[in-house]
């Protein structure tokens, strides 16, 4: 997996985060969100961002309003290839299989897995080839991703799937590479 790719699972956790509010503060405890870049090459920094999820909601507001309304992203007359009400079928009938192996690609250079294991959906890829290793797990609750296709209509929920973020803890995404580890999760420290 090249660093693009690496980042888009950066940007596309960022985004789904910054478009909802966080829940969890009327149970007493403020979930932060953390980003952790930590760089093994030399003359590399390092970048640590902790951010709480009630930063959210006043993140909505620097949204566009044709893009992000109320919490729901439209991909209704956008150039956008994907069939929402699809997804959400798709959805209902591997939630209803259990645990599962759903796509394996094990190739000379790349492996790809993803699985239900549980309450979550594993999303885990090696990249081995002359750049070095390379290895992505995701691990998205499948409550948030149930909340984020309770929109209606070409809409995705993002506030209702931030709300389920607010109220989990751990890691999301984990990105190991040759000279370079991400990791994104939530607890209710504020630094790391």
């Amino acid at each position: 997996m090249s660093i693009r790719a690496s980042w888009s699972v950066l940007v596309l956790t960022g985004l789904l985060l910054a478009g909802g509010v966080a829940s969890a503060q009327e149970a007493g405890s403020q979930p932060w969100l953390h980003v952790q870049v930590t760089a093994e090459e030399d003359g590399a920094e390092n970048v640590s961002v902790n951010v709480p999820l009630s930063a959210a909601e006043p993140m909505l507001a620097l949204v566009p309003h044709r893009i992000l309304s109320d919490g729901q992203l439209s991909l209704a007359g956008r150039d956008v290839p994907l069939n929402i009400g699809a997804m959400r079928d798709l959805w209902r009938a591997l939630t209803e299989v259990g645990d599962t192996e759903f796509v394996t690609v094990d190739g000379e250079d790349e492996t790809v897995r993803i699985a239900r294991v549980g309450d979550q959906i594993t999303v885990q890829v090696e990249d081995r080839d002359e750049e070095g290793n390379e290895t992505v797990e995701v691990q998205l609750p499948i409550v948030v991703v149930d909340a984020l296709l309770s929109g209606d209509g070409d809409t995705l929920n993002v506030r209702a799937a931030v709300e389920r973020l607010g109220e989990l803890r751990g890691d999301i995404v984990r990105v190991t590479e040759e000279e370079r580890r991400i990791r994104i999760w939530i607890d209710e420290v504020a630094s790391q």
